[in-house]
């Protein structure tokens, strides 16, 4: 029976290292069991469109910047200025698509609509912005950066009017 005592303490050791081996240490949902990123998406726009400073903070991904609702309110408002801006609007235009190489990275494709009062017709702006799966809340996180903004257009910083009146005339 020392054989069979050796051969079963083995087994048992090979079966925990096998298990441990084997079990994933991450504990990540799998992607067919997370929540919907559309959805995710959809909720931060509609409380970006409200205003609701509160709601969008809770709903960006702080891995690089942390935004606070009061300094999201003051950098929107600095670039979008309250009286020039008369409406801003995000809306999804697409399926979240899964960024190349990471299943946790999707580009979430999106119009942002500026009305103002220096035009007649609204601008819209197309784009994507970037949103990253947190197993910590089981959510997806809105990653925001200032070209969120201005999608398309490279280096912009801020809504500004500038009037340029036109050369005088020769006086006669």
């Amino acid at each position: 029976m020392v054989v069979g005592g050796r051969w079963l303490t083995a087994s048992l050791i090979t079966g925990v290292v096998v298990g441990a081996c084997t079990s994933s240490s991450d504990s990540s949902s799998p992607p067919d069991s997370r929540p919907s990123a559309a959805q995710s998406a959809d909720e931060f726009m509609a409380a970006f469109n409200s205003g609701d400073f509160e709601d969008v903070s809770a709903a960006l991904d702080t891995t690089v910047v942390q935004w606070s609702a009061r300094k999201l309110r003051r950098w929107t408002n600095r670039r979008l200025p309250p009286g020039l801006v008369t409406a801003v609007e995000m809306e999804r235009s697409g399926e979240p698509e899964e960024t190349p190489g990471t299943a946790d990275s999707v580009e979430v494709p999106y119009t942002i609509t500026i009305e103002s009062t220096a035009t007649t017709e609204p601008a819209s702006l197309s784009g994507a912005f970037q949103m990253s799966f947190d197993p910590d809340s089981d959510n997806w996180l809105a990653v925001w950066n200032e070209s969120v903004l201005w999608p398309g257009i490279e280096g912009a910083r801020r809504l500004d009017v500038v009037a340029k009146w036109p050369r005088r005339a020769p006086l006669l």
